[in-house]
């Protein structure tokens, strides 16, 4: 298993404007593997940043009766540390 030391999500973006739902643009995940911790300083764009610790991540795909989208980073441990959702109703 790989194991991520950096990690951000940015906030939903659609163009240069931020938009509250996932559903309404797009979200940019940084998670990338090194040998060692990386200090991350917070920006007005970054969502979730995670520091001194190690994730990896799942994506998930429903697609029954619509489509759902679960994006899961988890900790060495099992632990969930962050989870996105996109649900889109069928049609």
């Amino acid at each position: 298993m790989c194991y991520s030391l950096i990690y951000n999500i940015l906030k939903v973006f659609h163009g240069e404007k931020i938009v509250s739902s996932p559903t309404e643009g797009a979200i940019d995940v940084v998670a990338d593997t090194d040998t060692k911790y990386y200090k991350q300083e917070r920006h007005d764009y970054t969502a979730v940043g995670f520091t001194n610790v190690s994730t990896h991540q799942v994506v998930s795909i429903d697609s029954n009766g619509g489509a759902k989208l679960t994006y899961r980073a988890y900790d060495t441990e099992g632990k969930v540390r962050d989870e996105i959702v996109v649900d889109t109703p069928a049609k």
